[in-house]
């Protein structure tokens, strides 16, 4: 049993370095680097789903059950897109989707 609390030490510790260096290479990045983040973040935020995106995620899952899969990866972002920074979903937290903003809420909504 010790060992799994060890474990998941090393992983926070492991999380928070991860973190910091993250955040020291945005401190580093450009001005226009950041101002490009800051511009995606943007767009995340105020995205609105147009009809054909709809459909074309509806047939990825129409093809997707019918190879028989279970899952298919409609997006991605990054972490810092939602309220804390991706803590609820990493945990499986039952009330997860309240971390969602921008296109990843609108889309869960949906």
């Amino acid at each position: 049993m010790s060992r799994r609390v060890v474990i998941a030490e090393h992983l926070r510790r492991y999380t928070n370095i991860s973190k910091v260096k993250n955040e020291k290479k945005l401190e580093r990045a450009s001005g226009s680097d950041h101002s490009q983040f800051e511009e995606q973040k943007k767009l995340f935020m105020d995205y609105v789903f147009e009809d054909r995106e709809m459909r074309e995620f509806e047939r990825k899952g129409i093809d997707a059950a019918k190879e028989g899969l279970f899952e298919i990866e409609v997006m991605e972002f990054t972490s810092d897109f939602c309220r804390d920074g991706g803590r609820a979903i990493n945990n499986n937290e039952k009330d997860w989707p309240k971390s969602l903003q921008g296109k990843a809420r609108s889309f869960y909504t949906l």
